[in-house]
């Protein structure tokens, strides 16, 4: 008989800005936060480490190298790596140059660790939003299909499906498959419950005027509530709490932070700056 296993993930709604040394700092914070509440794994928004536009526009206004030049990008990611090395797993939204077969890409991740530090794997945004991330490839889920990361370890079994941002909510303006439905077909089909939860990193558009901020938020949370009935799998979901380009912000973020347990939020993650939070999800074991 299936034994549940308690898997407790921390959220961290935090400032994603393209100074990626005060993105550390942020993040060391929310490390510490999961640590303190005895935490498995934390989640961070998209571009928590780079800043969504880490080069572009936005950077270059801040004086940051372009993209090409990673060095500040691998001095954090190694900073936070140590940090978080036998204290937390992460699953830590940021741009990222990935060699490939075909060459360097530029990539929109979610970079999974377990506890000890292992890169267990990296999910790649699928539905990118032109032009910001047009120098970002997108992860072609009809040719590539869809990977579920192995959380748990050789005790119980937790997997979970990364999405980035759009890749919750995009599919119907790219007339893809939603990615959520398509994962459920793909492993929890046929009585199988190979998936126990979809993590979504986001970093949506905010302070655009009362009736675009509600239609905006109107969409987000139908999807975020739908997709989690219509596919029977937890979400967590965690939104940057600043502008996109990483200035201040202090109105609320574009969509709610949080869980989301059968087509309802299970937390009240306050919409407007840092907000730290935590949830028990459950892994199995087969004895």
């Amino acid at each position: 008989m299936p034994k549940q296993v308690p898997v407790r993930i921390a959220g961290a709604q935090i400032p994603c800005t393209p100074i990626v040394k005060d993105n550390v700092e942020h993040i060391k914070k929310a490390i510490d936060y999961a640590v303190e509440n005895k935490c498995d794994y934390l989640v961070t928004p998209e571009g928590a480490l780079s800043g969504y536009d880490h080069g572009g526009l936005a950077a270059t206004s801040f004086g940051i190298d372009p993209f090409d030049n990673l060095s500040e990008l691998e001095d954090g990611l190694k900073a936070v790596e140590a940090y978080a090395k036998d204290k937390v797993g992460l699953c830590l939204g940021t741009l990222w140059k990935e060699k490939e077969r075909f060459g360097d890409v530029g990539r929109n991740q979610i970079r999974f660790y377990a506890k000890d530090g292992q890169l267990r794997g990296a999910t790649n945004k699928s539905f990118c939003i032109n032009p910001q991330d047009l120098p970002f490839m997108e992860h072609d889920t009809d040719k590539d299909g869809l990977f579920a990361w192995k959380l748990g370890d050789e005790t119980f079994q937790f997997n979970v499906v990364g999405l980035v941002c759009n890749d919750m909510w995009g599919h119907g303006m790219s007339g893809h498959k939603a990615i959520c439905w398509h994962a459920k077909q793909q492993y929890n089909m046929g009585g199988r419950q190979d998936l126990q939860l979809f993590v979504h990193s986001t970093n949506g558009f905010r302070g655009n005027g009362k009736k675009m901020e509600t239609l905006f938020n109107n969409w987000h949370h139908a999807h975020l509530t739908m997709m989690s009935w219509l596919s029977d799998v937890p979400i967590i979901s965690v939104d940057n709490c600043y502008h996109m380009d990483g200035t201040e912000y202090h109105g609320q973020t574009s969509s709610e932070s949080g869980v989301i347990v059968k087509g309802e939020f299970v937390t009240e993650v306050p919409r407007t700056g840092t907000q730290y939070f935590y949830h028990d999800f459950f892994g199995v074991t087969y004895e």
